[in-house]
């Protein structure tokens, strides 16, 4: 997100403060414009001219300069994909770094250690790396560039390992670092980086941020590739929100700037873009013709090798909304054959694949496919593909009538499109399904949820703001029962709510009473299953002193105290015959008589009671009065659990740590990522266990920043099939790992390097049942 430190800096930009002007930078801006070059051999003859460059410089700034030392690696290396030499040139920066003792060149050595297992494929050995190399330049203090550098590496690392929240930890670190030293065009690179991840994710609101940043920065520095790279971006953000005609437009300017520039993998990506706004615009025969352009440019251009899966994946889901399975298919298989891609891709075709599958056999076992799908993809994190297979389900279940699985599903569309940005998209959705019957049209207020049986009489009454009354939801249904106790408040009428435990029972019961007349005398409540049988009486109405054991003094009770209030009955139905029996008298004639006493008192009480279990089992049963229950039921109030609310949860939530912040002085933020996770938990104990996980989580946390999943330490116990303290192990194990195996197996050296006495590293290496290949070391 832009800040006015980041606007500060382009108007220090448009006035030619970042113009390199020292020979390092000189060197290094010459170094970036080769690599980015067609001519190999000027690459050559660049990297060659930085290493004589480097080797030229005194001892106390080689240190500083290692940034030329990866420009050289990206010439001879990178775009060969050369793992090997990439591990020849780590050990030969090690031994440099040795001999002249530079601890930025052992953390360069890391780093190219890091891409040569990334180019294997093992993202998991590249993170341990990276993170090395990244601390040993941070260490120096002198390599703010390089630790940024660094960090963008080991995002990308993290990135292919499905942490994503690490990803874009470290990003936004690493923007921090940028603004300290005032470096433009890397902040611009590094928030495009961001941007990429935050769209993954489903954070549309996010990514467009950081393109906007990164397109408005590298205009005014003149960076024309970033700048049109960003707009791409733009225009993927776009696209996924809905706003097809911004993304039409967008789409048009870059492809003519793609053009001008001569860049076969941008005119592909804009042709693609283009033909996807057509399509999304009804005018399909110009959004297919963009298409065939943008297939055209994939098969002559080796560059683009990779889009070429992105674009069968778009081709497919065309002629499965079209309506044409055959062509879909065939597009889905040279997709799935295709080289390169990204794993968003791959997951979509997967999904394309079970679509396909449930248009040709009709069979429920396909729709449950489709729901492990869902679930598989929540879990890696690719929010907005997340978000689409959750539509794709609704589909499903309006076209065999399973109203409730619809609507369940629904929220979570609603949820992700509201919380990711993409209202237009969520709109047009909404309209689909109100055309076919499947959604009743209702007005735009902002609740969520089909109109309940009472929904006429409650647009009949008057609404309530809840959110005054510390009511925090966006349920339609939720909103219509306070409609209807705004109603019955200043009368006598009793009001029994239903609700599971932590529902907020007593939240509408002390609504009843503030929306009354009563609402400046006593409101007092009371759990009838938390005290024993001899004691509740005592309670409620009161005793005399010598009454039972114990009644040393007289005791008013309850229902006195409460004169002219309202008494909130919770969990009636643990009430005991006897108390049952005495309530029922008080709601007939107002009568109360005190435990010991002969003498009869008349009170003025509002009752209102709540219950979790099924009064009218308890009834049939014979647990509980017939008379009094039907004396109990005058409104009656059904609050549904939390799990049934999904929308509720990230706005409850965020009201829980708002308040968590307060008392703690801290500044937590619930990122996109954390609010659906949360979404996707049971929460049998309802709202009471959502406040409980978010303070704890703001316990756990740090003082700012951002609130992970992990933070939520039991929930994430409860939900994985492996514990915290096996992941923690495994980390543990990876990192000692690592350090042996950098150390030769020297457990004195290794030691070190994981700040712990030799003594504490060979505990550890004993309980994690690491193989010691040199037991007498």
């Amino acid at each position: 997100m832009s800040t006015g430190t980041e606007l500060r800096l382009l108007e220090r930009v448009k006035e030619g403060h970042f113009i390199p002007c020292s020979a390092l930078e000189r060197e290094w801006e010459t170094l970036r414009v080769a690599i980015e070059s067609k001519d190999f051999f000027g690459r050559r003859l660049a990297a060659a001219h930085a290493l004589r460059f480097w080797r030229g410089l005194p001892s106390n700034e080689k240190g500083k300069s290692v940034r030329l030392l990866y420009g050289i690696r990206a010439c001879y290396y990178i775009e060969q994909n050369r793992s090997s030499h990439l591990q020849i040139l780590s050990d030969r920066l090690l031994q440099i770094s040795k001999r002249l003792d530079l601890p930025a060149l052992e953390a360069e050595s890391h780093i190219v250690r890091g891409l040569s297992y990334l180019a294997d494929g093992k993202p998991v050995e590249a993170v341990l790396s990276l993170e090395l190399g990244r601390a040993l330049l941070g260490s120096t203090g002198e390599n703010a560039f390089d630790v940024v550098r660094a960090s963008t590496l080991l995002a990308s690392a993290f990135r292919l390992t499905g942490d994503r929240a690490s990803a874009i930890s470290i990003l936004n670190r690493a923007r921090e670092i940028c603004l300290q030293i005032e470096e433009v065009p890397l902040l611009g690179s590094v928030t495009q980086t961001l941007g990429m991840n935050y769209l993954e994710t489903g954070d549309l609101l996010s990514a467009m941020n950081c393109f906007e940043f990164s397109r408005a920065s590298s205009r005014q520095m003149g960076a024309q590739k970033r700048a049109l790279r960003a707009t791409l971006g733009l225009t993927m953000t776009l696209l996924r929100m809905g706003r097809y005609e911004e993304a039409h437009s967008m789409a048009e300017e870059a492809l003519k700037s793609a053009q001008s520039l001569q860049l076969p993998r941008e005119i592909c990506l804009a042709h693609e873009f283009l033909g996807e706004a057509y399509i999304h615009q009804s005018q399909l025969a110009k959004g297919l013709w963009h298409f065939s352009r943008a297939m055209k440019s994939h098969v002559i251009s080796d560059t683009t090798a990779d889009i070429g899966v992105e674009l069968h994946r778009h081709l497919a889901e065309f002629w499965v909304t079209a309506g044409n399975p055959e062509r879909a298919a065939l597009h889905r298989i040279k997709g799935l054959a295709g080289t390169g891609g990204e794993r968003e891709d791959h997951i979509a075709l997967e999904r394309l694949g079970l679509e396909l599958e449930w248009l040709k056999t009709k069979q429920l076992s396909t729709f449950e496919a489709l729901k492990g799908h869902a679930e598989s993809i929540k879990q890696s994190g690719f929010g907005y593909e997340y978000l689409i297979t959750c539509k794709k389900l609704v589909a499903i279940a309006d076209s065999v009538n399973k109203s409730e699985l619809a609507a369940e599903w629904w929220a979570r569309v609603e949820f992700l499109a509201k919380s990711c940005g993409a209202e237009p998209l969520l709109e047009r959705w909404r309209k689909e399904r109100e055309d076919k019957g499947y959604l009743p049209k209702t007005s735009p207020d902002g609740l969520d949820g089909e109109p309940g049986p009472y929904s006429r009489l409650a647009q009949e009454l008057p609404p309530v703001d809840l959110a005054a009354y510390n009511i925090i939801t966006r349920s339609r249904h939720m909103h219509e029962q306070a409609s209807s106790i705004k109603q019955v408040a200043p009368t006598t009428v009793p009001v029994l709510i239903h609700g599971e435990s932590g529902t907020g029972k007593e939240l509408f019961a002390r609504l009843v009473h503030d929306l009354s007349p009563r609402k400046n005398d006593p409101f007092l409540a009371i759990n009838c299953g938390a005290l024993p049988s001899e004691l509740l009486e005592s309670e409620l109405f009161g005793h005399r002193r010598g009454a039972f054991t114990g009644a040393i003094v007289d005791k008013p009770g309850l229902f006195r105290v409460a004169h002219k209030g309202t008494l909130f009955l919770d969990e009636i139905g643990e009430m005991t015959p006897v108390a049952q029996t005495k309530l029922l008298r008080v709601l007939e004639a107002g009568e109360i008589r005190r435990v010991g006493d002969t003498q009869v008192d008349f009170v003025d009480v509002r009752i209102v009671a709540a219950t979790n279990v099924d009064l009218e089992q308890a009834v049939k049963s014979g647990k509980f009065r017939q008379d009094l229950y039907y004396r109990l039921k005058g409104l009656e109030i059904f609050l549904p659990p939390l799990r049934e609310r999904m929308t509720d949860i990230p706005l409850l939530a965020d009201f829980f740590l708002a308040r968590a912040n307060q008392l703690c002085r801290k500044e937590l933020v619930l990122p996109f990522e954390t609010k659906q996770w949360l979404m996707g938990l049971p929460w049998m104990g309802n709202v009471r266990e959502l406040r409980l996980a978010v303070e704890r989580a703001a316990a756990l946390g740090p003082d700012q920043g951002l609130l992970q999943t992990y933070h939520f330490m039991t929930m994430a116990q409860r939900t994985s099939a492996s514990s915290l303290n096996d992941e923690l192990e495994e980390i543990e194990r990876s990192r000692i790992l690592h350090a042996l195996d950098t150390c030769r197996w020297n457990k004195a050296a290794a030691a070190k390097l994981l700040g712990m006495s030799r003594t504490t590293l060979g505990g550890k290496i004993q309980r994690l049942g690491i193989e010691d290949d040199d037991p007498k070391d």
